[in-house]
């Protein structure tokens, strides 16, 4: 499983190869990272942009620039970690 978070539509899409099987909607327009992580790794963290946000489009978006906590049903796993 791979995660990415798409800059052209709300939302962050989760590919299970070669299609994808989920899209998790967001109250923000500019999506700008994601990763999954909590006690279980069955929380996707999605972080949110301001810039390039038109001064005019900011009232619109009031959440633009927030974190967001999504559950999901499929765990990530641990970061891999290198050897000293």
């Amino acid at each position: 499983m791979a995660k990415s978070c798409g800059a052209t539509q709300p939302g962050a899409d989760r590919f299970s190869y070669p299609c994808i099987d989920r899209v998790v909607g967001i109250p923000a327009q500019r999506p700008a990272a994601c990763t999954l992580g909590g006690r279980d790794f069955k929380t996707l963290y999605v972080t949110t942009a301001t810039r390039p946000l038109a001064e005019s489009a900011k009232p619109k978006q009031p959440l633009a620039g927030s974190l967001f906590a999504i559950e999901v049903d499929v765990p990530g796993l641990p970061e891999a970690c290198f050897a000293d």
